[in-house]
């Protein structure tokens, strides 16, 4: 049972310590969002040169 103090003793302090900037949080989230949103149609063409990499790099590799 004893052992089991600190453990509820740190999961407090971190809860505690998560709920002060709600606010920024919120913010940074939808920052993050509106630069995933710009990037994720992006993603085939890159996806696409990726492949092309790829299998000039194979090439390359057998000479």
């Amino acid at each position: 049972m004893k052992k089991y103090f600190p453990l509820l003793g740190l999961s407090l302090i971190l809860l505690s310590c998560g709920t002060q900037d709600t606010d920024r949080v919120t913010e940074l989230e939808a920052e993050v969002m509106a630069i995933h949103n710009e990037v994720m149609p992006q993603m085939d063409a890159i996806m696409t040169l990726k492949a092309q990499l790829s299998k000039k790099i194979v090439s390359m590799d057998s000479l």
